[in-house]
């Protein structure tokens, strides 16, 4: 049977191979991805001197590393749940037709000790292109579903289900590499069929309920559209029966020279008019096209009309094409749109300005708003970890913002001052032929 020292090494660098090809870039940064690397290598080491038992045992440290660097930046116990349970359902497919069938027969004694030694290296080799074949498979579903990123912006964390699906992995996998080691083929199908299919079941009824909130998102969505057109509706109705009145009461004034009462009338005029001859923002930012943006813009039109902040939104681009993860894209959008807010809340002139546009390469967010001068306090200082010019505040939303930028390559962020106006110019690279 293959010895101990091959199989720690081929474990080791299976799960390697899924931190580096499945969850880097979309769900840890580099310097975390090495971490897990090196934690890795050092267990692979560690175990040459100890059994396959005792190294399933110190593979834990590692599954609880990565469990808490996703969940550390998303925030959710799921997602992190059922990417391990993506790794190694998908590890365990590449070892079921290829190293553990040969194993298996040897301990039935369907081959001799020589034949399984002679051919031993070609399986290993068909482990490696079959693992690769799976994990270029599953990132190409990934990217064409987004499902992990629906995932993540569900509303309940799940925390519960996520430690029942861990429980329920590790003891498949357990008895899994039970059967293998002892032979015992039965189990070894049976406990394998398990995780398989529990790994399917799960991530069907995931996809069923993230396209489900999705879809209502998105009805809550066309409910406020309807509701605010309604509204406009009925107030243009209501000002279609009194409007001649209202000119014939002004046109009066002005035959009898009454200017002032003629300006009164004209000024109530525009002002019972403005409620439905102001721009429909909803309909505006429907062109963005995803249902968790859409949601995220659309409380932020509330939030500024709850607080008398005259906004102006203007879109021009979908930003469905974004390179940045979604998640990461939202809440580097619902920081800036926070500070924003904040800092238009406390100035005299509340205003603030949305313009989504895009070229070829780059979807661009610009945000203008009104703040309270304060010459002490220099752009760059906004972005400092626990910088905050307001009491009992954190600080740390802006500096948050900075670094999952600097994260992403080609992705920049600049600031600027003019016309008592803070402005922040966001840039984000387009996916390279997304229908590809």
């Amino acid at each position: 049977m293959i010895d101990n020292v091959y199989f720690v090494f081929l474990l080791s660098l299976n799960y390697i191979q899924a931190v580096w090809m499945i969850v880097y870039k979309q769900f840890l940064s580099f310097k975390e991805a090495l971490v897990l690397t090196c934690l890795l290598v050092i267990q692979g080491i560690t175990s040459i001197w100890l059994n396959n038992t005792y190294f399933t045992l110190l593979l834990l440290f590692f599954f609880l590393a990565q469990f808490i660097f996703v969940t550390r930046k998303l925030n959710d116990w799921l997602i992190s749940s059922l990417l391990l349970v993506f790794e190694d359902a998908i590890i365990l497919i590449s070892w079921l037709p290829t190293i553990d069938l040969w194993n298996i027969f040897l301990l039935k004694r369907v081959i001799s000790p020589d034949t399984y030694m002679t051919y031993l290296f070609f399986f290993i080799i068909a482990q490696q292109l079959l693992l690769a074949l799976l994990f270029l498979a599953t990132r190409w579903i990934l990217k064409k579903s987004t499902l992990l990123n629906a995932l993540a912006l569900l509303p309940k964390k799940h925390r519960g289900l996520s430690l029942t699906i861990l429980f329920c992995l590790f003891l498949s996998i357990g008895l899994q590499q039970s059967g293998v080691f002892k032979g015992y083929s039965v189990a070894y199908f049976y406990s394998t069929f398990i995780v398989i299919g529990f790994t399917v079941f799960f991530s069907w009824n995931i996809f069923l309920l993230t396209k489900y909130y999705k879809e209502k998102q998105y009805s809550i969505f066309l409910a406020e559209m309807y509701s605010r057109e309604k509204q406009k509706i009925e107030l243009a109705t209501k000002f279609r029966h009194t409007y001649k009145e209202l000119l014939a009461d002004l046109t009066t004034d002005l035959k009898n020279n009454d200017l002032d009462h003629a300006s009164q009338q004209l000024s109530s005029i525009i002002d019972y008019s403005d409620s439905f001859l102001a721009p429909n923002l909803y309909r505006k930012i429907a062109i963005v096209n995803t249902p968790s943006v859409q949601g995220l813009l659309a409380n932020f039109i509330r939030k500024c009309d709850t607080a008398s902040i005259d906004l102006t939104v203007q879109v021009t681009q979908d930003v469905s094409s974004s390179a940045m993860n979604l998640v990461d894209f939202i809440r580097c959008f619902s920081i800036i749109l926070d500070n924003a807010y904040e800092a238009a809340l406390a100035s005299k002139d509340k205003r603030i300005s949305i313009e989504i546009e895009g070229n070829t390469d780059y979807i661009t967010i610009t945000l203008k708003n009104t703040y309270v001068e304060n010459a002490d306090v220099a752009l760059q200082d906004f972005f400092q970890n626990n910088f905050s010019t307001k009491e009992n505040h954190q600080g740390k939303g802006l500096h948050i913002f900075s670094k999952i930028v600097a994260s992403y390559k080609n992705a920049t962020y600049r600031i600027s001052k003019k016309d008592k106006f803070f402005i922040l110019v966001f840039s984000v690279p387009k996916i390279k032929n997304p229908t590809a």
